[in-house]
């Protein structure tokens, strides 16, 4: 699966759930965001799912010596260190200290901690003391799991809106859109990328989300889609090879049916 680090039961959500959404300056986002692309768990989330991730993040100050999180209890929070220091304890030994090297990548700092108390449904493997003052952005738990057990309430959420504003969709009962929502792929793209080549065999179709991609023809740019659009569903109506290549201009959200 997608998301093969995810152990615990899944989470069930509260029926009209939508995630917090904190206000942050352009700086704080850009840090936050930075720091969860190099987290190894969540390297696979779309754009989309990083952006509700930050946004549902509030901060937290604590002064020297505080505890942040016990041994033991429930978590219920996922966190990330913007200034300062913590220690973490097992059993009244200090067994590190963060900020410190990533041990998937040393060249990465690792900043965030309490995520296995979430991502396995376990009580806290170890205490968190503040050393010096320590600014910290706190992700709760029912944000944190339901992005990343991609859920089909989180799909609903995330794309319902916006696939009922498509003209080929606007016919369709809410269960359709619900079932529709379900099935769908989320796939981000950068500048240059190709979604599809000429030629190839379709098995699917797609609806720009955002971005714009160029549709190419022996070479030839021969259209361009845009928010709303969708292609490449001639291939599967005709059962033919794709008419044309698609390649990203800009980075691209596409959702793949």
């Amino acid at each position: 699966t997608r998301r093969g680090t995810i152990a615990a039961p899944r989470l069930s959500l509260t029926k009209n759930w939508t995630p917090p959404s904190v206000p942050k300056e352009a700086h704080e986002e850009s840090f936050l965001g930075r720091q969860l692309m190099t987290i190894f768990f969540m390297k696979s989330c779309t754009r989309k799912e990083l952006h509700v991730l930050v946004g549902a993040m509030s901060t937290e100050t604590y002064e020297d010596g505080a505890t942040i999180i016990k041994q033991g209890e429930r978590g219920d929070a996922f966190y990330v260190v913007e200034d300062g220091e913590v220690v973490c304890m097992k059993d009244e030994e200090t067994v590190l200290t963060i900020p410190c090297p990533s041990t998937e990548d040393p060249s990465v700092e690792r900043r965030y901690f309490g995520e296995l108390a979430l991502l396995y449904d376990a009580p806290r493997a170890a205490s968190v003391k503040a050393v010096g003052r320590v600014k910290l952005w706190a992700l709760d738990r029912t944000t944190f799991k339901s992005i990343l057990q991609q859920s089909d309430d989180i799909k609903m959420m995330l794309y319902s809106k916006f696939v009922q504003s498509i003209h080929l969709f606007r016919d369709l009962k809410l269960s359709q859109v619900n079932a529709l929502c379900a099935s769908l792929q989320a796939q981000d793209f950068d500048d240059g990328d190709t979604i599809f080549k000429q030629g190839d065999d379709g098995d699917a179709f797609y609806i720009v989300e955002s971005g714009e991609a160029a549709c190419l023809k022996d070479g030839v740019v021969v259209s361009i889609v845009h928010e709303g659009d969708y292609f490449g569903e001639l291939a599967l109506v005709r059962r033919e090879p794709r008419a044309a290549t698609v390649r990203a201009k800009g980075k691209l959200s596409v959702l793949k049916i």
